[in-house]
């Protein structure tokens, strides 16, 4: 190996090296890390230079090196863990509809901390008619929407009003009112009472000389929580007409139509309409309530 002349910087010192420099033999061929030599005190030139290795030097001469890397100091102690980061807000469960024609239970799942119910309390029953006289209509059920809170796993009982069974009668001689349509209700197992909705009264009975009057649409209800909506049940109609015939075994008098839109959910059943004969026919039946729970919404 040769250098040309140059200077070096080794303590502060500048460093004269000329010529060609010989490096000892048991270098050679060595990839340097660092190199090593004498350095002349007094006139700054370098000698004997070795490659990986700091020569042994006379006593007017002293040991130098330069380009020298230290071996890899020891790994470092770990370092102190982080702060756990806070804990995300659990997401919203998705909007689920559960729809009750019938008595049930709905268990309230993990996420949902409120429900909206809705409850429609049953119809009442149609009276019947007895003669010429025609029956009056049953009361539509009671209805209602409430917000509330719950606590998943809380279980709630479902129950849906049934519509009441029409009157019915002898012929001849007398008629009986129609049944009341029953209450729907959902009661929360840790907190009671969540939504009542009252069913409607059933309709009055002919009597061999009158008609029979409407029953009462259900205002009865109960709601825990912010109450969204409610409506009282409408009323039956009473039978219509003067009981008149105008032939034997002809109609009499009408029966009263039920509360509400006929055929739908709590809606009352229509009074039956008087003959003019010996007779007696039953009241339609009132129609049943229902129960929708919406969670997660």
């Amino acid at each position: 190996m040769k250098f040309r002349t140059r200077a070096l910087s080794i303590a502060s010192a500048t460093v004269l090296v000329t010529g060609a420099v010989a490096i000892d033999t048991a270098s050679a061929g060595t990839t340097p890390q660092f190199y090593g030599a004498c350095l002349n005190i007094q006139t700054h030139q370098l000698i004997n230079f070795r490659i990986n290795y700091v020569p042994a030097c006379p006593a007017a001469m002293r040991s130098v090196s330069w380009n020298y890397k230290g071996l890899r100091g020891a790994v470092g102690p770990r370092g102190h863990r982080g702060k756990t980061g806070a804990t995300g807000a659990p997401g919203s469960a998705p909007a689920m509809t559960r729809f009750f024609s019938s008595a049930g239970n709905y268990v309230v799942p993990v996420g949902v901390t409120t429900v909206k119910i809705t409850a429609v309390g049953g119809g009442g029953g149609g009276g019947a008619e007895v003669n010429a006289f025609g029956g009056g209509g049953g009361g539509q059920g009671a209805s209602l929407t409430v917000l509330t809170t719950v606590s998943a796993g809380d279980v709630l009982t479902v129950t849906v009003g049934a519509g009441g069974l029409g009157g019915t009668g002898v012929a001849g001689v007398s008629a009986t009112a129609g049944n009341a349509g029953t209450t729907s209700s959902v009661i929360d197992s840790t907190k009671g009472t969540l939504a009542v909705a009252g069913g409607g009264a059933g309709g009055h009975q002919a009597t061999t000389t009158s008609d029979g009057a409407g029953g009462y649409g259900s205002s009865t209800y109960s709601a825990s929580g912010l109450l969204i909506s409610r409506a009282n049940g409408a009323s039956g109609s009473a039978s219509t007409g003067g009981g008149k015939c105008l032939s034997s075994g002809g109609l009499g008098d009408k029966g009263g139509y039920g509360g509400g839109t006929s055929g739908t959910v709590g809606s009352g059943g229509e009074g039956s309409q008087g003959k003019c004969t010996v007779s007696t026919t039953p009241g339609t039946n009132g129609s049943g309530g229902y129960v929708e729970i919406v969670s997660g919404s």
